[in-house]
C-alpha cells in the first residue's frame, strides 16, 4: 500500500493538488478522551437531579390532595376517626411545605447551581472543539498547498503569500487547541471540589430533609392505633392468613 501512495502522492502533485497531512496532537487526543467523560457526566447528573426534584414535587402535592380529601371525607365523622383524617391533611402540607421550602431552596443553590456552571463550561468547550476542528483543517490544507507551492518552485510572491495565510491559520488553530487543552486540564484538576462538593452537600440536605420529613410522620403515631406500625401477626384463634391490621390491606 505505500507504494500505491507514493504513486498517487506523486500523481496528485503533478496535476496540482496538494498532499494533506492531518495535524496531530497527543496532547489532544488525550483532552478529547477526558472531554467525553465530563461531559457525560454532567449531562446525568443535571438531568438526574431535575427529574428528582419535579418527583418528589408532584408527590408532595398528590398527597397534599389526598390529605384534603380524607379530611373532607371525614369531617363528620366520630372525633377519633376525624382527628385522623385531619392528621394525614396536616402531614401531607407538610412534607409539601418541606419539599417547597427546605429542599429545592436549598438544593438549587448548593447543588444544581454549581453543577449548572460546570455545565456551562463543558458546552463552551464543545464549541472550542468543534472550531479547533475547523480551524486544523484549514491550516492542514494551508500547509499543503505552501508545500505543493514551494516543491512547483512558483513565483516567490505566491509562496509569500501562502507563507502568510499558513501562519495565520496556524495561530487561529493553536489558540483553539491550547484553548481546549489547557481548559480540560483546568476542568480535571477542579473536577473533585467542582463535582464532589455539590453531591456532599446534596446527602446533607436530603438528610436534614428526610429526618424533618420522618419527624412529621410520627405524628401518625398520636392518632392512628398501634396496629397500624405492627408487623401482621398470625392468630392461632383465627383462620390462618386473617389479617389483623385493619390499615393493612391499604
Amino acid at each position: 500500500m505505500s507504494w500505491l501512495g507514493s504513486i498517487y502522492d506523486k500523481a496528485a502533485s503533478a496535476v496540482g493538488i496538494p498532499k494533506v497531512v492531518k495535524t496531530i496532537d497527543p496532547r489532544y487526543t488525550e483532552a478529547k478522551e477526558s472531554f467525553k467523560t465530563l461531559s457525560v457526566d454532567t449531562e446525568h447528573i443535571i438531568g438526574s437531579l431535575i427529574q428528582m426534584q419535579t418527583q418528589i414535587q408532584q408527590l408532595s402535592r398528590s398527597c397534599v390532595k389526598l390529605g384534603e380529601d380524607v379530611s373532607s371525607w371525614f369531617s363528620d365523622a366520630p372525633r377519633e376517626t376525624k382527628l385522623q383524617g385531619m392528621t394525614v391533611e396536616a402531614v401531607a402540607k407538610q412534607f409539601d411545605n418541606l419539599t417547597t421550602n427546605f429542599l429545592k431552596p436549598r438544593i438549587d443553590p448548593n447543588v444544581i447551581a454549581p453543577l449548572a456552571i460546570f455545565q456551562k463550561e463543558v458546552v463552551r468547550l464543545q464549541g472550542v472543539k468543534d472550531k479547533r476542528k475547523k480551524a486544523r483543517k484549514e491550516y492542514d490544507n494551508t500547509k499543503a498547498k505552501l508545500q505543493l507551492s514551494v516543491d512547483k518552485q512558483e513565483l516567490p510572491q505566491k509562496v509569500a503569500e501562502l507563507e502568510s495565510e499558513m501562519r495565520k491559520t496556524k495561530a487561529k488553530y493553536e489558540e483553539f487547541n491550547e484553548d481546549f487543552i489547557s481548559s480540560i486540564s483546568k476542568l480535571n484538576v477542579q473536577r473533585p471540589e467542582i463535582l464532589e462538593k455539590p453531591f456532599r452537600s446534596l446527602v446533607g440536605i436530603l438528610s436534614q430533609y428526610m429526618i424533618q420529613l420522618f419527624t412529621e410522620m410520627q405524628k401518625f403515631r398520636t392518632t392512628f392505633p398501634q396496629t397500624v406500625f405492627s408487623p401482621q401477626q398470625p392468630s392461632p384463634i383465627e383462620t390462618p392468613g386473617a389479617i389483623l391490621n385493619p390499615y393493612a390491606s391499604l
